[in-house]
């Protein structure tokens, strides 16, 4: 399955989106090579924006990545762009 495969869902109330969410699986992302215990965290900016902080242990050392996400579809809120 490829990411062209994937269909986004009608609607996403992005309140509910919000806070830790631990991983149990994922498709390939090159960044996360190696990685275990991985978790990404989303937090409501006053902008409206949303925080992203992705955690995980590499190779031993703790890494992580900060970002933000602006919502590409207002009506439905089921399309992020995520920039790091």
């Amino acid at each position: 399955m490829s990411r062209n495969d994937l269909e986004t869902v009608a609607k996403v109330e992005l309140e509910k989106y919000l806070g830790r969410w631990y991983e149990i699986a994922r498709l390939p992302a090159g960044f996360q090579n190696g990685c275990n215990q991985t978790t990404a965290t989303y937090s409501l900016q006053d902008n409206g924006n949303i925080s992203v902080l992705n955690e995980c242990i590499k190779s031993g050392k703790y890494k992580k990545a900060k970002g933000t996400a602006k919502v590409v579809d207002k009506q439905t809120g089921a399309k992020l762009k995520v920039t790091f």
